[in-house]
């Protein structure tokens, strides 16, 4: 046992949880509670009768929103939150929300009760249960294991602060990712005296590698001697400290900056902005720098140069939760995408030469004169059209909003329109979800305005995303934690997406009958929010 840090005393496993939840400053429990978790809740309830410090607790009425929740609070302010559901069918119930936290790498502790191991006269001091035997599973990580860093079942409430340390240790190591504990109840109430909790700083995140020398050199020269460099950026904007040397390097060099939808990785007002596809791009691209990017072109599509070069840098470069991936790099490096900003920066800096300073002025002097001379986008002459066009609501939106409104975007096939008409020129300002699994808009922006109560949040969903998020759910939270934030809900009526992957040439679009994607008649989508004591209302024309 280490001999540094302080001795603590508790009366059970369940005052060690909170105490170790306390040393990891987390602000919040997010909880679906059941039968299994009164250990954990009773201590709570003594620390707030006690006026002790304990996180805050966040009650969700759906596992999915709880996720989702935590999800949106890790997103903005970087800190790791927890989540607690009820045995094995809680952690079925997280669903979806599973592959986004991993997806996106959230770090988040998601904390599973299980049945006791003695049944009736356990040591957890709590009733037992009929459920206790109908909710047991032999394996009940089983179906989150392909979704999570590490998974673990606590043995021994003596080991319980190392595991649970380690849980925050892996989830927060960069790729961050959720973790999973299986906190069996008969362990949370076993009676101790006392728990140690050494300096967290001790057991903390692992640092993030940086360029080596050579490498950085190799890339430098090869950005220095491209003619017509581009860079992709994926989820470099995860970090908000990234966004102003990026910025540096791009005008550094006059060089071309494609961004992805999943953060704000690139002010939109920026003469290097060049979108979010830019195939065009693409194919005259001699130089191709790749950074924190899943997936950076379809090959199809693409049609790169047969003599480009690529460089792939990624604090996740191999992608190894991914069955398969197989992207070709001349240089693929694993480091933190800030870091390598500032490395480059200084490193082409110091060996360009004049002529290439020259170059590369000229360069950026083109994207200034392109920038200004580009129309802006304009939606006006679809104001008067009913329903509503998604650009011209795009366009009011961006025109009520301010630069530090933070943007939660789930639109789907409306996400072009989001991305040209509304400007997201601040760091930490918009946010997307990677994993595809519709409805986390919703939760994540319950989970961003409790991270930042200080900021406008402001939720863009379709109306499928919108019925998957537990509209009721999450409205009900807001309205109990004082998280308001605004909800704009894209109504095309239908499952858009399923009808994009249909070929044009297809029955389906033949006859006009896409089987299996209306949403008609819609709901009245502005009295759920009235119902959770909100504002709704559904607005027809422009």
């Amino acid at each position: 046992m280490e001999n540094t840090g302080q001795i603590i005393p508790v009366e059970n496993g369940a005052e060690a949880f909170i105490e170790v939840l306390n040393s990891n400053s987390v602000d919040y429990i997010f909880m679906n509670p059941g039968t299994s978790s009164g250990s954990i809740q009773e201590a709570l309830a003594k620390y707030q009768s006690l006026g002790k410090k304990a996180p805050g607790v966040i009650t969700c009425l759906h596992e999915f929103v709880a996720l989702s929740a935590a999800h949106g609070y890790y997103m903005v302010s970087g800190k790791p939150q927890v989540v607690l559901v009820h045995l094995a069918l809680g952690t079925l119930q997280l669903g979806g929300s599973l592959l986004n936290a991993q997806r996106c790498r959230v770090g988040v502790v998601i904390c599973s009760t299980r049945v006791p191991y003695g049944r009736e006269g356990n040591k957890s001091g709590m009733p037992a249960f009929p459920l206790h035997w109908i909710h047991e599973e032999a394996d009940q990580a089983a179906p989150v294991r392909d979704y999570v860093k590490w998974e673990y079942e606590l043995r021994s409430v003596e080991t319980l602060r190392e595991v649970v340390q380690r849980a925050f240790r892996i989830s927060t190591t960069q790729p961050s990712g959720p973790t999973y504990l299986v906190l069996p109840q008969d362990l949370l109430g076993e009676k101790i005296t006392e728990v140690h909790i050494p300096p967290v700083e001790r057991h903390s995140a692992v640092i993030s590698p940086q360029l080596d020398g050579e490498t950085l050199d190799k890339i430098a020269g090869m950005l220095i001697k491209a003619e017509n460099p581009l860079i992709i950026t994926g989820y470099s904007g995860r970090n908000p400290d990234s966004v102003e040397p990026l910025v540096k390097l791009a005008e550094l060099l006059g060089i071309r900056i494609i961004s992805s939808q999943q953060y704000m990785n690139f002010p939109t007002d920026h003469p290097s902005f060049a979108g979010l596809g830019g195939n065009v791009y693409l194919r005259e691209a001699d130089v191709i720098l790749t950074v924190d990017c899943d997936i950076p072109y379809i090959s199809g599509n693409a049609n790169l140069r047969p003599d480009v070069k690529l460089i792939h840098l990624d604090i996740d470069p191999i992608k190894l939760d991914f069955p398969m991936w197989g992207f070709p790099a001349d240089i693929l490096a694993h480091c933190d995408s800030t870091g390598a900003f500032v490395q480059l920066f200084k490193t082409i800096k110091e060996k360009a030469s004049d002529q290439d300073i020259l170059r590369f002025q000229d360069r950026f002097k083109n994207l200034e004169k392109e920038y200004s001379e580009k129309p802006k986008s304009d939606a006006s002459e679809k104001a008067t059209l009913k329903p509503v066009s998604a650009e011209w609501l795009c366009q009011c939106i961006n025109e009520a909003i301010d630069e530090d409104t933070i943007i939660v975007e789930e639109t789907v096939t409306n996400s072009f329109p989001v991305s040209r008409y509304i400007e997201r020129t601040k760091p930490g300002t918009k946010y997307n979800n990677q994993g595809a699994s519709l409805g986390w808009g919703l939760g994540a922006a319950l989970g961003a305005k409790l991270a930042r109560p200080d900021k406008m949040v402001v939720s863009l969903v379709g109306d499928g995303t919108f019925i998957f998020g537990s509209p009721i759910a999450t409205f009900w939270a807001a309205a109990r934690y004082n998280a308001p934030f605004l909800c704009v809900v894209f109504n095309n009526g239908m499952y858009n997406a399923p009808r994009m992957g249909i070929a044009q040439d297809s029955y389906s679009a033949k006859t006009g009958n896409w089987v299996g994607t209306e949403i008609e008649p819609s709901p009245d989508y502005a009295a759920v929010g009235k119902a959770c004591g909100g504002y709704g209302r559904i607005v027809e024309d422009g």
